[in-house]
């Protein structure tokens, strides 16, 4: 079975323009996706039956996109859909358009139909306005489709403004496209500092059967292992020997999770916690447990998860992976991405240091509370969006 988040999206800028003959509306939106999600799972079925299990039945957008899924590609395969609803119905958050998309990109990778993004947005569309958002991607320094390599340059010059969370990729995307500096906007992902904040992590200790004496390493993500670098940390792992008393611990879910466990049965002290943790007090609980924060990615964006562990209080040991500099900044140890040595290499500096571990714990708090709280990124945004005209 595969499981996979539906995020939600939460609307920073909304303008009605005008009704049009159809009876929807033209919007001018400003918007970002957040850490908050529906869990979509999906299994294969030999027999070309839909079978789907959650709110509304056959109504549901999930089961629309699996049947025009169907009818599009003409697979004789099926599946078995559940859908978690973590969102609230009628909320505003996207969640029905992002269900949908999630669908439409899973069973697309499930029946193996390889369709480009271009024909799935065209098939999201049809089901509603806003599905093709949820079908897209964070992280724009490759095409996925012929059609980008002559739109995407036109479309990023021709804006009023562009709002880029890493440094890294500001950069690109300004001698890239020959973008003029006032028009770019280094503004991060925000982190509410309020809610996520150290807690007790010693029942997540017990669950695990992992000593309090004992140091743990932590990651939390999407369990893909080539894209999430989690090849590279096991092999680090097993760089570490037994010499150092200490327990790695993995969360999340994804479409590798199977093959990371069997890589995990061979490797020491490694704990799995297979499963999409949408209650925060319990993902502050399980990174609040843990002393060290490792992020191997080869690929991102300007990621979260890190911003979530400093905001616990862990300090963090990256692969330099695209924003990871820009979040980690002096509070971790940031190495050379698919290097196993390094990594290895900066988790046991950290695992056999006390003082320094405590140390960069406080200071990633503290530039947490300073950079990528509510507060900076949201004066960053309205200096940007408001007090510049740019929107």
């Amino acid at each position: 079975m595969t499981a996979l988040q539906a995020p939600a999206k939460l609307n920073l800028f909304l303008h009605v323009l005008g009704r049009r003959d159809d009876g929807y509306h033209e919007l001018q939106t400003v918007f970002r996706l957040i850490d908050r999600a529906d869990t979509v799972r999906l299994s294969p079925r030999d027999d070309g039956e839909l079978r789907f299990t959650g709110p509304y039945g056959e109504d549901n957008l999930c089961l629309r996109a699996a049947h025009a899924l169907k009818a599009h590609s003409g697979t004789r395969l099926g599946a078995d859909i559940t859908l978690e609803k973590t969102l609230p119905v009628g909320g505003g958050l996207g969640g029905g358009s992002s269900d949908a998309a999630t669908t439409l990109v899973g069973l697309n990778r499930l029946w193996k139909l390889h369709l480009g993004r271009a024909e799935l947005m065209r098939l999201g569309v049809k089901l509603g306005a806003d599905v093709p958002v949820f079908g897209t991607f964070q992280g724009a320094d490759y095409q996925l489709s012929r059609l980008e390599r002559p739109v995407r340059p036109r479309s990023i010059r021709a804006s009023a403004g562009l709002i880029v969370g890493a440094r890294r990729e500001l950069e690109r995307v300004r001698a890239a496209y020959g973008v003029p500096a006032q028009k770019l906007a280094h503004v991060v992902n925000p982190v509410d500092a309020g809610l996520w904040r150290p807690a007790d992590g010693a029942a997540i200790r017990r669950e695990l059967d992992i000593p309090e004496s004992t140091l743990v390493v932590t990651w939390h993500g999407q369990m893909q292992l080539r894209r999430k670098g989690l090849d590279v940390l096991l092999d680090a792992w097993q760089l570490l020997g037994e010499a150092r008393d200490a327990h790695l611990v993995l969360v999340g879910a994804g479409e590798d999770a199977g093959e990371i466990a069997r890589r995990a049965q061979g490797a020491r002290r490694v704990h799995l916690v297979q499963e999409w943790v949408q209650d925060r007090e319990r993902m502050r609980a399980i990174l609040s447990s843990a002393d060290v924060y490792v992020f191997p990615s080869r690929h991102e964006g300007l990621p979260v998860a890190p911003l979530e562990a400093m905001a616990c209080g862990l300090p963090v040991v990256g692969a330099d992976a695209s924003g990871v500099a820009d979040v980690v900044g002096d509070t971790g140890i940031v190495v050379p991405r698919e290097d196993v040595d390094a990594l290895a290499l900066g988790l046991g500096e950290l695992l056999d240091d006390a003082d320094r571990r405590a140390d960069l714990g406080r200071k990633a708090r503290s530039r947490l509370e300073q950079s990528f709280a509510l507060e900076p990124v949201g004066t960053a945004l309205r200096s940007f969006l408001v007090d510049r005209d740019v929107a």
